[in-house]
């Protein structure tokens, strides 16, 4: 049989094969494919830094956040769309004299980034209230609505 040596704060030392426990040091059967885990509690191995439930399932509501604030943009202006923006956004700011028509177009690029931006920091202040909530009942009946 497959059993675990532990110390006795109960860290996993090593496998050892034994018929019997001979030499009663502390032992804990394994069967071979379990995934080692770093410590015994006494009834189960247990992770040392389990991951605590309640940043867990904040970090999947923020995600969540980001997803949609990625699609809500996304489904208006694409990627290569965003890219042209900065672009034209640049040659027309660096420019010291525009006609009419770039004065007209730097102001439609200018209220296109800007809604992109007015997105991104809704999606900011929801991660940032969604950090700040205190228990796992407050994460998941936190809703959140964009305002396009």
């Amino acid at each position: 049989m497959i059993y675990r040596e532990i110390d006795k704060d109960g860290y996993y030392i090593q496998d050892i094969e034994l018929d019997n426990n001979t030499d009663n040091k502390k032992y804990i059967l394994e069967n071979y494919g379990d995934m080692i885990k770093p410590k015994w509690d006494g009834s189960k191995w247990v992770d040392e830094n389990p991951i605590d439930k309640l940043t867990e399932l904040k970090k999947y509501k923020i995600l969540d956040i980001k997803r949609i604030a990625g699609n809500i943009i996304i489904s208006k202006y694409a990627d290569w769309k965003q890219r042209n923006i900065i672009v034209c956004l640049l040659e027309l700011k660096t420019k010291s004299v525009l006609t009419t028509d770039e004065s007209l177009e730097l102001k439609n690029y200018q209220s296109i980034w800007d809604w992109i931006k007015n997105i991104r920091q809704q999606s900011n202040n929801f991660e940032n209230k969604i950090n700040n909530l205190k228990t796992i009942e407050d994460v998941n009946n936190y809703e959140f609505k964009y305002i396009r």
